[in-house]
């Protein structure tokens, strides 16, 4: 027992440490500690990192914590959290450099999943929609968009609807290819959840939209995910509304067209 308290005392001097790069392997380690320790050890190491955090200049070190930060999260109740560990992941959002955004991001199936719905919602939402919709660096927007698809599956129908339809639709239109490729390339968490309930209002003219890109990366991309949601939609969806409007694309040297195509047409 006398080692535990010695490998917390030990852990708590590395956090605070004088060299960056110490403090990142500290934070990387932290979780394992937390899962060997007692409950009132683990209240002492949570307030030294969050008061460790609060005071951290280091980019790369927050880059870390906001890795790490839903690992632990997934240690506490829903409560704990929303009273420790939101402040720090709006924060985070907020972050001057795009790397720690982007590394808060990529946990973003794992926040929704240890924050509750309302505090969900009401705090972490608005800076969503409002701050890193917008952001102006494209790889976090890139990020952003496919970590939000792949949450689908956890928000209810309304949300969808209301929030991540409109977004979804926005980041179609965009410019900048990685973005609207991320869309793409996870676009089928939406189809999949909604099923056929919306394809006529929603899902179709989002195939319209990809259909039609200046861009020969994102019809392939569309092309490339086809399999994954024709069970839901149905063969003549897709054929009507994604594959008859690039079949110019099939005699040209894009291979990977005619490759799909040939797989869809396939009886099933």
């Amino acid at each position: 027992m006398d080692l535990i308290k010695d490998l917390v005392t030990l852990h708590l001097d590395l956090l605070k440490d004088n060299i960056d790069i110490v403090r990142v392997f500290a934070i990387e380690s932290t979780q394992a500690i937390l899962e060997r320790i007692t409950d009132d050890q683990k209240i002492r190491v949570i307030k030294f990192f969050t008061t460790a955090m609060e005071q951290e200049r280091s980019w790369r070190v927050r880059y870390s914590a906001g890795e790490i930060i839903c690992n632990i999260c997934a240690l506490f109740p829903v409560e704990f959290n929303d009273l420790t560990f939101l402040p720090f992941i709006i924060s985070f959002l907020k972050d001057n450099e795009p790397e720690v955004r982007s590394s808060i991001l990529t946990k973003l199936p794992l926040v929704i999943n240890k924050i509750s719905r309302n505090k969900f919602l009401s705090d972490i939402w608005p800076v969503l929609q409002d701050s890193i919709a917008n952001d102006q660096n494209h790889h976090v927007r890139s990020i952003f968009i496919g970590s939000l698809l792949s949450c689908v599956k956890n928000l209810n129908e309304e949300i969808l609807v209301n929030n991540i339809l409109p977004l979804v639709t926005k980041v179609i239109k965009e410019d900048v290819v990685e973005v609207k490729h991320a869309a793409v390339e996870n676009m089928h968490e939406l189809i999949n959840f909604f099923g056929s309930k919306i394809m006529d209002t929603n899902i179709i003219p989002l195939f319209n939209e990809v259909s039609n890109d200046i861009k020969w990366r994102i019809r392939l991309s569309l092309v490339e995910k086809l399999n994954n949601f024709i069970g839901t939609v149905g063969k003549d969806i897709i054929i009507n509304n994604i594959l008859l409007k690039i079949r110019t694309y099939l005699s040209t040297a894009f291979y990977q067209f005619s490759i799909n195509f040939m797989t869809i047409m396939q009886p099933r």
